[in-house]
């Protein structure tokens, strides 16, 4: 009896001693907040710098269109949560909210159930986040990285503890993830394809219902989105919440906090599973038109679902502009809504900078002070870096690197702003000057350099800085030597990772007369040219709709008109498609090689159509060069190839024997060279 008692003993001993050594792994007293009726709730959330910056920038993007106009959505509802569980007296909210999210989004990909292990992230982690608090972006790439444990082979301890992962099956990987804006209309799109992990402010009055408050405190708890309601909290609308504080807390888990309240939204990630949820296919990949002067033409663009859940998508047309992942576009002064050409002459008023080091041909002044802030992706400065290549950056104040290369591109220079970034000769001839009214305006100014390569060519540009985040590069005079074929023209973030290319190599752009504008935000420019039968919707698992687009030219002037159809989706790979969509009014028959682009005198028929078995198709090649003609299913799946080579300009004919595919809708791709055309065919047996 005494030996049995003795070791008890041990084994007693052996495990608070393991314990008290577990919880020395993170001692960091967890965030506590007191409810309504007593209790103590745990919350633990530390936003790591890095993570604010990429929020900071992202949450700076123009709001996206609703493509869902239900006034209520619900996971609860369909199928897409699990059970609420309880955190306990650890700061661990990080990781349970994606934890949370990860298994609503294997529930609806595979329709299995899975409970996962929280602890495992708390153990294993290599940032040594704990109970103390972590940051979810941190649980969701460990998530990805490495894998899930199910909870049954690793239990949740509430405290920290030895990592033991490599004990258990890994049985579920995050595919990827993605970070979604603080704006409602964003967390609803992103909510249309699966639950969130996001976060908000716990204030000590805070209960489940409805509560309000003005986010006035940092950011301390994270939670899963897992819908909205329109119609709650005096209709003022609310977010659907799942919590870690167990089942006997709010409604069975839930809660229900108001739009915009306790920051609610703030630091939204969403696991995306590659198992076909959702999954956008279109067709054409632009949209051309011929329309006869003051007349109107109608074409069809199909709009396709090859996943297993509904797809939501809405449509804008805008006058053509460029837009980055951060917010920021351009527009030249061709364009409607562009910049008007305002050359501003600074020779007289600036001043003229002096090139450091034994090469002024291949210099950086250094960083010179502007006197104001500039708001540049997320960032603000007050200085800027001249390089003698034709080029600033707000962040680079040594390299000198010439020869512009595609944008964007994580090698040096970043935070770039490239006017006309090329091989450049400043110590042969011209000058480059610089300008401050030291309120809220500059002006870099290349001016008559020469081209490196033959300094017979000259080019003459500048940039305008207006406060707070206007950017403006002109173009005064770029004659078509040697650097045309290799310069740059665009801007980039402080990484390198993301950027607004306009152009490379091109000669005739940037030409003399023009102007480029750069800012962040909404691009300008509706436009009514060009409309559709039906601009939002709803399409079911492999099905498919057709919409009708119809260019009307009014009293346009006979020419060509550029636009884009703005597509939206919640496909979270085909957020945001965007095709492109020419209007040549008058112009129908034209041969001009230089007037009618290639692609649009591409000959693609076939008869009969509709067709059974076998069908003939016709086509043409205007240009010696690589052909290929293909068919793709209205899933976007290539079916068959019916040529790939080389071929000579002239008339084709092929047959298309189709009798060992089922009865449906069908897409005909020819390619030569750098051009396409695609057309439709109907099999019906």
């Amino acid at each position: 009896m005494r030996r049995s008692a003795s070791l008890l003993l041990i084994i007693l001993w052996s495990f608070i001693a393991g314990s008290i050594a577990a919880q020395q792994i993170d001692n960091t007293p967890p965030e506590i907040y007191i409810d309504e009726n007593g209790e103590e709730r745990y919350l633990g959330l530390i936003i790591s710098e890095e993570t604010k910056r990429i929020y900071k920038a992202i949450n700076q993007l123009p709001e996206p269109p609703l493509i869902c106009t239900q006034d209520v959505w619900d996971w609860r509802e369909m199928g897409g949560v699990t059970p609420a569980k309880n955190q306990r007296s650890c700061g661990s909210c990080w990781i349970f909210s994606v934890a949370s999210a990860f298994e609503s989004a294997l529930l609806l990909a595979d329709s299995g159930e899975w409970d996962l292990s929280e602890q495992q992230v708390l153990d294993c982690n290599e940032l040594g986040q704990g109970c103390g608090g972590g940051d979810p972006v941190n649980a969701m790439e460990f998530y990805r990285d490495y894998g899930a444990i199910e909870e049954e082979c690793y239990p949740y301890l509430a405290y920290q503890s030895d990592c033991e992962q490599d004990t258990c099956n890994f049985v579920a990987w995050i595919d990827d993830y993605r970070h979604v804006p603080n704006n409602i209309i964003a967390l609803k799109n992103a909510l249309l394809y699966s639950p969130l992990s996001t976060c908000f402010t716990v204030y000590q009055d805070f209960q489940y219902n409805c509560y309000f408050h003005e986010y006035t405190d940092p950011t301390n708890h994270a939670v899963e989105l897992v819908g909205w309601d329109d119609n709650m909290c005096g209709g003022h609308g609310a977010w659907i919440i799942k919590n870690s504080w167990g089942r006997g807390w709010g409604d069975d888990g839930y809660g229900y906090i108001p739009y915009e309240s306790c920051g609610i939204g703030n630091y939204t990630q969403q696991p995306i599973m590659y198992r076909d949820l959702v999954e956008f296919v279109w067709d054409p990949d632009t949209l051309a038109f011929n329309v006869p002067s003051g007349g109107e033409t109608t074409e069809i663009l199909t709009l396709g679902n090859m996943g297993e859940r509904d797809l939501y998508y809405r449509l804008q047309f805008k006058e053509v502009s460029f837009q980055d992942s951060l917010g920021y576009f351009w527009f030249d002064s061709d364009q409607s809504g562009g910049p008007e050409y305002d050359w501003v002459d600074i020779t007289d008023i600036g001043e003229e900078i002096e090139f450091p080091g034994s090469d002024p041909n291949m210099s950086n002044t250094g960083h010179i002070d502007f006197g104001f802030d500039f708001n540049y992706y997320g960032e603000s400065y007050n200085s800027i870096c001249v390089c003698s290549n034709g080029w600033a950056s707000f962040t680079d104040s040594t390299s000198f690197r010439s020869t512009g290369w595609p944008i964007p591109d994580p090698d040096l220079p970043n935070a770039l702003l490239a006017p006309y970034w090329a091989n450049l000769y400043p110590d042969a001839a011209g000058a480059v000057y610089f300008y401050s009214n030291g309120q809220d305006s500059v002006v870099i100014t290349w001016d008559d350099i020469p081209d490196s390569g033959n300094p017979t060519y000259f080019y003459t540009f500048q940039i305008v800085l207006t406060a707070p985040d206007i950017i403006v590069f002109q173009y005064e005079s770029i004659d078509e030597g040697n650097s045309i074929r290799y310069y740059t023209t665009g801007i980039e973030n402080q990484t390198g990772t993301v950027g607004l290319h306009v152009a490379k190599g091109e000669p005739v752009y940037p030409c003399a007369g023009k102007a480029i504008r750069f800012s962040c935000g909404q691009p300008p420019g509706e436009f009514d040219w060009v409309a559709a039968d039906n601009d939002y919707g709803q399409i079911a698992s492999l099905d498919y709709q057709d919409i009708n687009i119809t260019c009307s030219a009014g009293d346009h002037y006979d020419g060509r008109f550029y636009g884009i159809l703005d597509l939206h989706t919640n496909d979270p790979y085909h957020l945001n498609v965007k095709i492109p969509v020419i209007m040549n009014v008058g112009m129908t028959g034209v041969e001009d090689s230089s007037v009618v682009p290639v692609a649009e005198k591409l000959k693609l028929i076939n008869y009969p159509n509709p067709f059974n078995a076998v069908t003939s198709i016709e086509y043409n090649i205007v240009q010696d060069g690589e052909v290929g003609l293909e068919i793709y299913n209205l899933l976007g799946q290539k079916v068959a190839v019916l040529f790939d080579g080389f071929k000579r300009s002239g008339d084709y004919r092929v047959s298309w024997d189709a009798s060992g595919y089922s009865s449906g809708i069908y897409f005909m791709k020819l390619k030569n060279c750098a051009y396409s055309r695609t057309e439709r065919v109907v099999l019906l047996k």
